[in-house]
């Protein structure tokens, strides 16, 4: 869906706001996935 937006040229704010979320949130996890690495 997020291909399809940026491909169609439509920026909606809701859209821009939601996958910066994703980023950050997955961002997150594969930091907290390399400190659990450590520890094992």
């Amino acid at each position: 869906a997020y291909n399809t937006t940026i491909d169609n040229g439509i920026k909606s704010s809701d859209t821009s706001v939601t996958v910066q979320r994703f980023d950050k949130s997955l961002e997150e996890f594969y930091a907290l996935c390399d400190q659990l690495e450590l520890c094992l």
